[in-house]
């Protein structure tokens, strides 16, 4: 397991073949994005307390802003970082959209099989029973849990939440949110649902198809 010093090695790290995971005709990421920089180089400005991250501007913090938590499950981000045309995923990457994720859980056996196969396995990250994990997939999806809006952290250890690009479109009437898909300790699916601008999600990238081996 490679140990990220700097963010410069982040980002040679996260574009070198050998960490690729190939699923299906899909590559991904093993791991889930812990840069601050996005593609061009700009900084993204780092959340040390609640009020820091109450900003429309691109934000990402580590969970309970402790940097130990980053060290295992990357960063948290929010949507105008997720959103930001300069680009989070480093160059040949991008965030998944929602049709990706779910190519990805029709591979891997549907959205009641598909966790299973991308969680670690254990107890070190995830709590007790972590059902029915097996990392069959070698996703290695770990409970990084999230920043809900600007109050609190919560779900670390037993949910991990990941971005993905696309906005939940209910209706015409209602506010478009964007969407992200979970996993948890009590259950071998996945779940696909929408939350609020302002909170902080996991990022986990996938290979750009005309990068694609």
């Amino acid at each position: 397991m490679h140990t990220l010093t700097t963010e410069k090695e982040v980002y040679a790290k996260e574009s070198d073949s050998l960490l690729h995971i190939n699923i299906g005709t899909q590559t991904w990421m093993p791991k889930n994005l812990n840069v601050n920089k996005f593609r061009n180089g700009d900084l993204i400005t780092e959340a040390l307390t609640f009020d820091d991250w109450k900003s429309d501007d691109p934000r990402w913090c580590y969970y309970n802003f402790h940097p130990g938590n980053g060290k295992i499950y990357g960063k948290l981000y929010n949507w105008a970082a997720v959103n930001d045309p300069r680009g989070l995923a480093p160059d040949g990457w991008h965030i998944p959209s929602l049709k990706e994720w779910k190519k990805l859980f029709e591979y891997l056996g549907g959205h009641t099989e598909a966790g299973a196969a991308m969680k670690e396995e254990g107890t070190a990250h995830w709590a007790h029973p972590n059902t029915d994990a097996s990392n069959s997939s070698h996703f290695r999806a770990l409970p990084g849990g999230l920043l809900c809006t600007d109050k609190f952290f919560q779900y670390i250890h037993t949910y991990g939440f990941w971005w993905s690009k696309d906005y939940f479109e209910p209706g015409p009437d209602e506010a478009k949110y964007p969407c992200y898909v979970t996993l948890n300790f009590e259950s071998g699916g996945v779940e696909v649902s929408h939350v609020q601008h302002n909170c902080g999600l996991s990022v986990r990238c996938i290979k750009d198809n005309h990068h694609h081996n």
